[in-house]
């Protein structure tokens, strides 16, 4: 069934922001033209959702998932292969969009500036929640199947699978995109434009992390961590390793300007999107193989469900799967 979105979304976010999608942070740039062909290593094929300038979002629970795109929302139940829009009319002029779920049927949609958007039946139905003045909404992060967080000014969060948000904490900088990650309901990172912070409390409190003013956080930051010691940043231009949590950061360089969206399986494996490249590591971010390249397309978000099945998606409705 397909379900339009409250028609004062549209009206809110194109008079509060002057910001379009086109403007969107993680919007890239079309890749210069090159010699370059399509390029999928091993276990990796490509689809494009005809007639769609750009996916925003991808997110998967088993073979279900779901993407976001400047018209509607579309859901997969075998792994990605066929889609069908189960939304449509997501706000034209919201300026950022982000998808978390919880399970097969729990999903939330973060709406800039000021809406969460939840399903508990798989998309069938859907509730909006206004944050009121938080005018700031940029993510949403499941920790459980039931209990995810939201990022704006505030921390919002969620215990009922998106019914009821409840404002847990505020910050005093105004935040600018901003990605949420949590490894359980009680241990998070949130990436702002003033820097990296930590709850170990569930989000009550947040303590800022060092990373010693190696990293733009002002736009395109994300936060990834494995476990308590292991995290990873991405800015702009540069990734960021850390072993022993946050305490010392080790930076490399050599990425070209662009969206960097991270997942890592363990310490060691991982993968990150670089315009319209895929990368992959081996040695904990050390160092970077491509390991898709679709010329033309710039990636935007990445998500995988283990080591052996990934998605990711960007312009041009185009979507690239794995699977081993």
């Amino acid at each position: 069934m397909k379900l339009l979105f409250p028609s004062m979304c549209l009206l809110l976010a194109a008079t509060v922001f002057s910001c379009k999608k086109s403007s969107d942070s993680r919007t890239p740039n079309p890749p210069p033209p090159s010699n370059e062909v399509d390029t999928l290593t091993a276990g990796w094929t490509k689809k494009v959702l005809d007639g769609l300038p750009i996916l925003y979002d991808i997110f998967f629970i088993n073979n279900t998932g779901f993407a976001l795109s400047p018209g509607g929302i579309y859901k997969s139940t075998d792994g990605g292969d066929n889609w069908n829009q189960i939304v449509t009319g997501t706000p034209n002029n919201a300026f950022n969009v982000n998808i978390g779920m919880g399970n097969e049927t729990n999903m939330s949609v973060a709406v800039g500036p000021s809406y969460l958007v939840s399903t508990r039946d798989g998309g069938a139905s859907f509730d909006t929640v206004n944050t009121a003045g938080d005018l700031s909404i940029t993510d949403v992060f499941y920790a459980d199947s039931i209990t995810a967080y939201a990022a704006g000014n505030s921390i919002w969060k969620t215990i009922d699978g998106g019914v009821h948000w409840n404002k847990i904490y505020t910050f005093s900088n105004m935040p600018s995109y901003q990605t949420l990650y949590f490894l359980n309901d009680t241990t998070g990172w949130v990436a702002r434009r003033d820097g990296l912070y930590k709850t170990t409390n569930g989000g009550v409190d947040w303590q800022p992390v060092s990373t010693g003013n190696q990293f733009d956080f002002s736009i395109d930051a994300v936060v990834f961590f494995t476990d308590v010691d292991h995290g990873f940043i991405s800015d702009s231009s540069s990734i960021g390793i850390t072993t022993n949590g946050g305490t010392n950061w080790n930076k490399v360089h050599a990425l070209t300007g662009a969206y960097h969206d991270l997942y890592f399986s363990d310490n060691n494996n991982g993968y990150m999107t670089d315009n319209h490249y895929i990368l992959k590591t081996i040695d904990g971010g050390l160092t970077w193989t491509k390991v898709v390249t679709v010329p033309g397309t710039g990636f935007v978000e990445l998500h995988f469900t283990d080591a052996n099945h990934g998605w990711a998606c960007g312009s041009n409705g185009t979507i690239v799967k794995f699977k081993q």
